[in-house]
């Protein structure tokens, strides 16, 4: 074995090689990404910024997923988004700062509406009785209609937990249609739009994304209608939900 594949520690031999395969089975993904630029706030970035955002959260490295997101969660959709969500799962979990975690999704729901496509009244009074055209769409207005219907499923879950009487249970029900009737618009947006721009150079395009982002908010809608409590859940199963297809979606992610 030369000098460059073994050395001595603490009197004994190391294997230079084995401590190098040990280093790679703990290694962090999210070092690839080190030196990334945390003073652009574009479209393109916002999405690197928020897949860096989910490694470091499944590394459990919390602290450093906020400061990615913070600084642009007044101004970027992205950033927002995931701010917001880590304000909603706070609120979920501890049953406390609710008011903190619905004014970061109100805020975030904002945002989306000023991404999003403004349609003219013209255009308003046609798409009822004809086919929307979503090709029209930019790639920043689609994932903007993606992480609006997102916001709607956190902000439509709060008011259940912050008005627990007749009045947050019907206005809870009608916020958790609006989410519905985004993620619908959204999959159709996935299977009806031509995308031709790959958002992030030598990473998943900008189809990729939006598709699992799809497959994920559906899936995490009908499980979270699933868990709700037996009152609220059988006044949204009247109207049509069931949380039995949540588990395909969350599958589709994974292969997307």
């Amino acid at each position: 074995m030369s000098v460059t594949q073994a050395a001595f520690k603490d009197g004994q031999k190391w294997d230079l090689n084995e401590e190098e395969s040990d280093f790679e089975e703990y290694y962090d993904a999210c070092s690839d990404h080190y030196g990334f630029d945390s003073y652009k706030t574009d479209f393109k970035t916002s999405i690197e910024h928020a897949e860096l955002a989910l490694q470091y959260f499944f590394n459990n490295q919390f602290d450093e997923a906020r400061n990615i997101l913070q600084p642009f969660a007044e101004t970027s959709f992205y950033h927002s988004l995931g701010y917001a969500v880590f304000s909603f799962l706070e609120a979920m979990l501890t049953f406390e700062n609710i008011e903190g975690a619905s004014a970061k999704i109100k805020k975030c729901i904002e945002l989306c509406q000023l991404f999003r496509k403004k349609n003219t009244l013209t255009e308003s009074i046609t798409s009822t009785f004809k086919k929307k055209n979503y090709s029209q769409l930019t790639d920043q207005e689609c994932h903007a209609e993606l992480c609006l219907a997102e916001a709607l499923l956190m902000n439509a879950l709060l008011t259940f937990i912050e008005n627990d009487n007749l009045s947050g249970l019907i206005r809870g029900s009608l916020k958790v249609r609006q989410c519905y009737s985004g993620f619908r618009a959204c999959e159709q947006i996935m299977k009806s739009r031509e995308w031709i721009f790959d958002v992030v150079k030598d990473s998943a395009s900008a189809s990729t994304h939006f598709a699992s982002g799809v497959y994920m908010g559906i899936g995490t809608f009908n499980l979270m209608i699933s868990i709700l409590p037996g009152r609220i859940l059988n006044i949204l199963k009247f109207i049509g939900f069931t949380g039995s297809k949540g588990l395909a979606r969350l599958l589709n992610t994974k292969r997307n």
